[in-house]
């Protein structure tokens, strides 16, 4: 096997490269690949082999000639067509039947009561519970030869709670 500096290549401006082998493109030149990347095919007479070893391309003796590198390009269109590969019939069918059903229904309702009280107080009484119960205190401002607060009544609301069975056949009316 050759060593490497037998494999370099030298140019003109600064050109250099390493011989790859014979050329893809034609059988009759020689394969370069330089070393900004490009790679090159030329006829053998254009090298010579220098003293020191590796190989002189000779570019500025003759007139410049133009250097083909072959490109190649590959696109891929990719398209999707609908198509009708096989058909589907579904059918549904309802079944209906009346049944009773039976459930508990529950309803509330307020009694309200109004308690007279009529009392002087010296600050509104904070609403409180007893029980089911929820005490409202309504105060008035009454006009004496002092101002003070006159707790006139109590309004009771008591919550009953019942309960009935009902027995329907599912039918909304």
């Amino acid at each position: 096997m050759a060593n490497q500096n037998q494999s370099r290549v030298v140019g003109e401006h600064g050109l250099s490269g390493v011989i790859l082998g014979p050329s893809d493109s034609s059988s009759d030149e020689v394969a370069i690949a330089l070393a900004d990347g490009r790679e090159i095919s030329v006829p053998p007479s254009d090298l010579s082999l220098r003293p020191e070893g590796g190989w002189f391309l000779r570019t500025g003796n003759e007139p410049e000639r133009e250097i083909v590198l072959p490109v190649i390009s590959e696109d891929l269109d990719i398209q999707k067509r609908k198509r009708t590969t096989g058909k589907v019939r579904v059918e549904k069918k309802s079944i209906a039947h009346d049944e009773t059903v039976s459930m508990p229904l529950t309803s509330e309702r307020a009694d309200v009561k109004r308690v007279v009280i009529n009392r002087p107080v010296d600050a509104a009484p904070a609403v409180r519970r007893e029980g089911d119960t929820i005490i409202l205190p309504v105060v008035e401002e009454v006009a004496v030869v002092e101002k003070r607060l006159m707790l006139k009544e109590e309004i009771h609301i008591t919550r009953r709670r019942t309960t009935q069975q009902h027995e329907g056949n599912g039918d909304p009316s």
